[in-house]
């Protein structure tokens, strides 16, 4: 017969919660090449959640029907094209939840592991924060006129590209994002101090292509602006996502692609006006 102390059979139902959680499977469908999916890649890798990582063809999704299968169980519109990310959570009851749009996912990340760090803080303040600030600089990276995407394709169109107002239009991108950081926090490196959260999660993917982008192919280093204008608090706050492991781990294989895929892009967008 066993025998169970009040401190064993405590630690056993302490340890209830973290079993059931480690019975659910996860799979998360990605491309490997887009930056919204990397958003929930790197927020998984975050809460250190166990998943199993499926690679999908975006230009030949017929490959993989596992993939368009999933996500029309996420999205049943047959209007809207299969994209990733999805995410599945098959539970021990044999339950399925299937998951997508990158914004709308991290919201489920956060919420289905609650025993991993947060990525929003418990302060409303500050969930505030890095709702608002990671839908700005985001904005702020790929749209718009000053964004290193639309330099991008100005430079390989010829569309009267000046190197030095193309480096002060990003300086003035470069301000802003450091006077919002010192509005919300002086100190960092992050939005919410040292609490890595939900507003880098949306914005490092593209932090990401745009440094290597203004780096090799516009001639324009973020750091050394910085530096330069004086920008401490938006170089820490560059340097400090781009350091990040799961920002590092989750990076395209192939930067130079991502470059040519803009360029396709824009050129694209140039032809048709």
């Amino acid at each position: 017969m066993l025998h169970y102390t009040k401190q064993s059979i405590g630690m056993m139902l302490c340890l209830l919660p973290l079993m059931a959680l480690a019975m659910d499977k996860v799979t998360l469908w990605n491309s490997g090449t887009c930056p919204y999916a990397q958003r929930a890649w790197i927020a998984l890798k975050e809460k250190g959640v166990d998943f199993d990582y499926k690679q999908v063809d975006l230009k030949d999704k017929d490959a993989t029907p596992d993939f368009g299968a999933a996500y029309y169980k996420a999205n049943p519109n047959k209007m809207s094209s299969s994209k990733v990310p999805v995410m599945l959570v098959e539970s021990a009851d044999g339950d399925t939840k299937y998951y997508t749009e990158s914004k709308v996912l991290l919201e489920v990340i956060e919420e289905m592991f609650p025993d991993g760090p947060r990525l929003l803080p418990d302060s409303l303040d500050e969930r505030y924060r890095a709702r608002v600030f990671g839908d700005a600089v985001y904005d702020s990276i790929w749209g718009g006129d000053r964004s290193p995407y639309k330099m991008v394709g100005r430079k390989a169109n010829g569309e009267g590209w000046d190197r030095d107002k193309e480096e002060e239009a990003m300086c003035q991108m470069l301000e802003a994002l450091d006077e919002s950081l010192q509005h919300f926090d002086s100190e960092g490196p992050f939005v919410c101090g040292n609490h890595f959260s939900m507003a880098e999660c949306i914005t490092a993917p593209f932090v990401q292509r745009a440094d290597f982008m203004l780096d090799n192919y516009l001639e324009m280093n973020v750091a050394q602006l910085c530096r330069k204008r004086g920008y401490a608090r938006a170089g820490a706050w560059w340097k400090a996502v781009l350091d990040r492991p799961s920002v590092k781990e989750t990076a395209t294989p192939d930067p130079n692609a991502s470059i040519q895929r803009v360029i396709d892009m824009m050129s694209k967008a140039a032809a048709t006006k």
